[in-house]
């Protein structure tokens, strides 16, 4: 069974000073490194967190695996973070503890219900390859792709949002992130918002409406159809004007 990971350290602390292995201590040109990182600490703030640093770095040396994960993916998970945290050694460990956790949910992870298998497999194959050996990450977007899959196949045309104009946003949607159902969502609910902002958009504050429309028109051409970039660029110019004209 795997460790429980709000256990935390106090429970590994433990177990590592009654199996001896504190004996592999922290390669000095690590911990020169360590004081160099945290040089803008205080002097007991810099030794309170070397020494949680060497208690880590002892853990993660001493780091079996776990039942019900291979011995080689194991390693690839330790090489992996290692490479990625050389010298957080707490940090490492914490990684370690939550992989091992999610390896075996993400490897009985079974299609949710209306969502293809096909879809499905295609999800996870795109997690994988984005995040390598992280299966925390994989989990996490999984269930976020799976939500925004759900979400983006029953969405219907929005009020004051011509079928039109609501297939060509879901279909730059899709364009521009085809292996990522949760950023499809994120981007669609974002240019639906930005649309219907638009439609209500008029001179602001300080800036006369011929000035506004100029504007405006100038970026609804240059962006059709892409009413985030267009509600940006306006804002953008908005500003520039009132802040000129300020003095």
């Amino acid at each position: 069974m795997t460790r429980n990971i709000q256990l935390g350290f106090g429970l590994c602390i433990f177990m590592v000073f009654f199996s001896g292995a504190f004996a592999q201590k922290m390669p000095k040109k690590i911990e020169k490194l360590l004081v160099r990182k945290l040089r803008d600490k205080s002097e007991a703030e810099q030794k309170k967190l070397i020494d949680a640093e060497r208690v880590a770095y002892a853990l993660v040396k001493n780091y079996k695996k776990e039942e019900g994960i291979p011995q080689a993916i194991f390693d690839k998970i330790k090489k992996a973070f290692g490479k990625k945290y050389p010298i957080s050694f707490t940090t490492q460990m914490e990684e370690l503890e939550k992989q091992v956790i999610a390896y075996p949910l993400m490897l009985n992870y079974k299609s949710a219900e209306g969502v293809p298998q096909d879809i499905f497999d295609k999800i996870k194959a795109n997690n994988a390859k984005a995040f390598p050996y992280d299966y925390s990450k994989q989990k996490e977007q999984m269930q976020g792709d799976i939500v925004g899959y759900t979400y983006l196949k029953e969405q219907k045309s929005a009020e004051h949002v011509p079928q039109a104009t609501f297939d060509h946003i879901k279909k730059q949607c899709i364009k521009k992130h085809p292996g990522s159902y949760s950023m499809q969502n994120k981007m669609f609910e974002k240019e639906i918002n930005a649309h219907l902002t638009m439609l209500r958009y008029n001179s602001a504050m300080g800036v006369p409406q011929k000035v506004f429309d100029k504007i405006r028109s100038k970026y609804l051409k240059k962006y059709p159809l892409k009413f985030s970039e267009q509600k940006r660029a306006i804002d953008a110019d908005v500003r520039k004007y009132i802040k000129k004209n300020e003095k």
